[in-house]
């Protein structure tokens, strides 16, 4: 659709257009169909892969390069950080308290590295029950730094979560 109705694309443009016409289709309610498995992911990032190919002289690069030109993100990297802003939201009230699911918070009081609102995972005995929201995000969240989990807003979060990702090779990587 895009590279129908636009005669002319250019790295510059070509994000705008991605961003506000293919990647909300793409990205609706990500954190409650978040793909678990390796084939799932590439069906749903070969649509960017295949969309960035679009722009005149990048189509013989990799598909990382294409990405690092653009500075888009991966779609994997992008749940990520979905999952984590949701679990921000959670963690500081942010939502009505009988919206949200239940996080399995380690208490202030006991003995643990890393910030105050660490979190254990739920054990799951089956593999539907890894890839839920409540499984999957425990790690991450975790590894964050007690400076970004404790930020004063939900945008000074994403700002300082964005800084901190910023040369993680995963972010334009699959």
């Amino acid at each position: 659709m895009i590279r129908r109705s636009f005669t002319y694309i250019d790295t510059e443009t070509f994000p705008l257009l991605f961003k506000a016409l293919v990647r909300p289709h793409i990205e609706y309610a990500n954190c409650v169909w978040s793909p678990r498995f390796r084939h799932q992911i590439d069906d749903i990032e070969r649509v960017q892969r295949s969309a960035t190919k679009q722009v005149p002289g990048l189509q013989k690069m990799t598909y990382s390069e294409r990405l690092k030109t653009l500075k888009l993100p991966t779609l994997e990297h992008r749940r990520r950080r979905g999952d984590l802003i949701e679990t921000f939201k959670i963690v500081h009230q942010l939502y009505d308290e009988g919206a949200v699911p239940v996080l399995n918070w380690i208490p202030e009081n006991s003995v643990t590295r890393g910030h105050q609102y660490r979190m254990r995972p739920l054990l799951s005995h089956t593999k539907i029950g890894q890839g839920r929201f409540t499984s999957r995000v425990v790690n991450d969240w975790n590894s964050l730094p007690s400076e970004i989990v404790c930020a004063s807003s939900l945008n000074s979060f994403k700002n300082q979560l964005d800084l901190y990702f910023a040369d993680d090779p995963s972010v334009y990587t699959v």
